[in-house]
């Protein structure tokens, strides 16, 4: 889980300044012929959209993961376990600083993503993903570099679809981590949905760490 974690941590902070990079590009290079590089590849600021959709899509990939292994824990129904994996997880201020101190998460009541409300403006977590998610919106549309309103509605309207998509991929994760918090003190789960959806796309079979008991 901690190796999954690493990822995202890592996705986050490249991702999110990826995002701005491409918006500072987009704001002092006027000519049509500017391009920025990503991955060593020349990209045409007109097409960022695109370099924002692969971003997304990684996202998605490294959130699957994190959500197999915290599932794979929760499958074992050990408290101990639960609040170690927990503690691991918001605990580690230098491997793990864009989860440090992270807040439990709770599901808003009719849509599966994390409410806000409930989370402290000092959730390090949180800033970052709407750094992102600002980030791949303002790199994606395009206003100022067209006179083709056809184009500005078509980039808002992808934009925003990307913000959704993305701040549904990392509410995912997030729940269902925050369900570690809880089976560890006794509490009721609130994710069991999603948990039984991952198991159902995945091998998440108990695998105790030498030494445990369940």
């Amino acid at each position: 889980m901690i190796s999954a974690a690493t990822q995202i941590n890592y996705f986050l902070v490249l991702g999110g300044l990826l995002a701005l990079t491409a918006i500072l590009a987009k704001l002092f290079i006027r000519n049509n012929a500017g391009t920025i590089k990503i991955a060593g590849v020349d990209l045409p600021l007109n097409h960022t959209w695109i370099a924002m959709t692969l971003l997304t899509m990684a996202h998605a990939y490294y959130s699957w993961s994190m959500l197999v292994e915290v599932a794979r824990i929760l499958n074992c129904r050990n408290p101990a376990l639960s609040i170690e994996a927990w503690t691991k997880l918001t605990g580690d201020a230098d491997k793990l600083r864009v989860m440090y101190q992270m807040s439990e998460r709770h599901p808003m009541s009719r849509f599966p993503v994390s409410d806000v409300s409930s989370i402290g403006l000092n959730d390090l977590l949180l800033f970052m993903h709407i750094l992102l998610v600002a980030g791949v919106f303002f790199a994606t549309v395009r206003w100022f570099r067209t006179k083709s309103w056809r184009l500005r509605v078509f980039t808002t309207l992808a934009g925003l679809l990307l913000v959704l998509l993305n701040w549904f991929i990392g509410s995912q994760w997030a729940l269902l981590a925050s369900d570690l918090a809880r089976t560890g003190r006794g509490d009721a789960r609130k994710s069991v949905t999603l948990a039984n959806y991952v198991a159902s796309h995945a091998s998440v079979k108990c695998k105790m760490p030498a030494g445990g008991h369940q």
